[in-house]
């Protein structure tokens, strides 16, 4: 019942109307930005972000300290601020659970940031999600 025969045994097949969302799927193709930050060869790091909207990678200069979590947050910076008159909700992806972490301590506990933090880039980001023309979400 429902099966093929593959040689002695028979192998289950899914029903034909079963669908299997994709994680990709969660947001329309279109909607979403990521942000990375590498080191380089050099020592220094980098910043980009990919907008899927217009389907290109945007680069970022960075301060050049080799700090790669820095450049994780000029990355997304950028792409909050690129979007500052965007009327729609602008959702971005970073792989960086440290730059997450910073900005919620930021925004939510700021009594518990220290000197090691990046304030200068905590505060431009909250400014730039303040200034925007619409929600800005923030995943990992």
């Amino acid at each position: 019942g429902g099966g093929e025969g593959v040689g002695d045994m028979e192998v289950d097949r899914p029903p034909e109307d079963l669908y299997v969302c994709s994680p990709s799927l969660r947001f329309q193709a279109g909607e979403r930005i990521f942000t990375d930050g590498s080191l380089m060869a050099d020592g220094g790091e980098r910043a980009a972000y990919f907008d899927e909207s217009d389907g290109r990678a945007h680069y970022v200069r960075t301060q050049g300290d080799g700090d790669i979590n820095r450049a994780e947050l000029v990355g997304i910076l950028k792409a909050i601020q690129d979007h500052r008159d965007n009327i729609n909700t602008v959702r971005i992806f970073t792989d960086s659970a440290v730059s997450l972490k910073w900005i919620r301590r930021w925004v939510f506990n700021s009594h518990e940031v220290t000197d090691l933090d990046p304030v200068h880039i905590l505060y431009s980001i909250e400014r730039a999600i303040r200034e925007r023309a619409a929600t800005t979400e923030l995943y990992k």
